[in-house]
């Protein structure tokens, strides 16, 4: 997985070793004659390994591996730009990925917010008629408040030399770009997890402004995908001969509730085990699977959908053991279903088995 080299500090062939991309982790003593230090060096070599599959492409903006809250019990809060609500008030090309962010906050994973500066910006711009429903949208999402006025000089100041090209002498940003840095401000202020945004200018400048105020600046489709991942859908049916006997696997429909509550009951499944993995609340990601032999159930698992901000899911697998096709059932739900849909992040699975039945 890794080539290393042991080279004496004070040698120019460090440089050498550097160009080659082995990079140093750590220094050891060397001789005691010498007194050197000898810098370890080691190059990681492109071979499969537990993070390979979160290397992001050239050129595309990489997540990374963090967590969504540095708190278990409190959802990360992220500030929506204009354009964002405008998606979805006006039913533009981002829409379905703002109704998929807007999912997220309802289903408590995140907390969204506005500033005080955008409801200043739609009061600027509004003609009520008699009112105006953008603008009474937005009142109604939690606001943060602008910092103190100082603070914020400087804050915009700064990050205007960050985000937007040099103005020329005697001139000054649109106020458009003005009203973008009060954004931005209000949000690094306030500790925001991130800032949402359509506006290209803003997310060039993402890699600096996480470095220099973590905060990150995501645009609508990619908070969305963090949180709800698209192209998940139910697996397809699949069927398969077990000792002249013809399996059929499938995901289950909504005809197929009762018939699984009486199988999970002929299983000995617990009641509360049984009405966790069938009455699915809304907001909560799932597949469920069933595995049948000529029109009678032999096995059920359900999986929870995973995530970027939830990638610890839960997994239930029942099957009937005195079936002959028991094992290529397990093997099926274990195996097809068991697996994550989406490879570019580590997933855990707790599984829950019912022993003995």
């Amino acid at each position: 997985m890794s080539v290393s080299a042991r080279v004496a500090g004070d040698l120019a062939a460090n440089e050498f070793w550097e160009h080659l991309g082995f990079h140093t982790v750590r220094t050891a003593p060397g001789g005691r004659a010498t007194g050197r230090k000898i810098n370890v060096r080691i190059r990681e070599l492109s071979t499969p390994n537990l993070f390979n599959p979160m290397a992001a492409p050239p050129g595309a903006y990489a997540l990374g591996i963090h967590l969504a809250s540095p708190l278990s019990d409190v959802s990360p809060i992220y500030v929506l730009d204009l354009n964002v609500l405008l998606d979805l008030l006006k039913k533009r090309a981002n829409a379905g990925d703002v109704e998929r962010i807007f999912r997220a906050s309802l289903s408590n994973l995140i907390r969204l917010a506005v500033t005080e500066e955008l409801v200043k910006e739609l009061e600027r711009n509004s003609r009520p008629s008699p009112t105006d429903p953008i603008l009474q949208f937005a009142l109604a999402l939690p606001r943060l408040p602008a910092p103190p006025r100082e603070t914020l000089r400087k804050l915009a100041a700064k990050l205007g030399t960050t985000v937007f090209p040099p103005v020329p002498p005697g001139g000054q940003l649109r106020t458009q770009d003005q009203s973008d840095l009060i954004h931005l401000a209000t949000a690094i202020h306030c500790r925001a997890s991130g800032f949402v945004t359509g506006e290209k200018l803003i997310l060039r400048a993402r890699e600096a402004l996480r470095d220099m105020y973590s905060l990150d600046i995501m645009g609508p489709n990619e908070l969305a995908d963090f949180f709800e991942p698209v192209g998940q859908a139910e697996g397809e049916q699949i069927r398969a001969v077990s000792q002249g006997r013809e399996l059929l696997a499938r995901p289950v429909r909504a005809d197929d509730i009762v018939p699984v509550e009486e199988f999970l009951d002929r299983m000995r499944c617990p009641l509360d085990l049984a009405r966790e993995v069938l009455e699915i609340g809304p907001g909560r990601g799932h597949h469920r699977d069933l595995v049948l032999c000529e029109g009678s159930i032999v096995g059920f698992g359900f999986r929870e959908t995973a995530s970027r901000a939830r990638p610890h899911v839960n997994m239930f697998i029942c099957a009937d053991e005195d079936h002959p096709a028991v094992a290529l059932t397990a093997d099926f739900l274990l195996d097809s279903r068991g697996r994550p849909p989406v490879p570019e992040f580590p997933v855990r699975l707790t599984l829950r088995l019912l022993l003995g039945n």
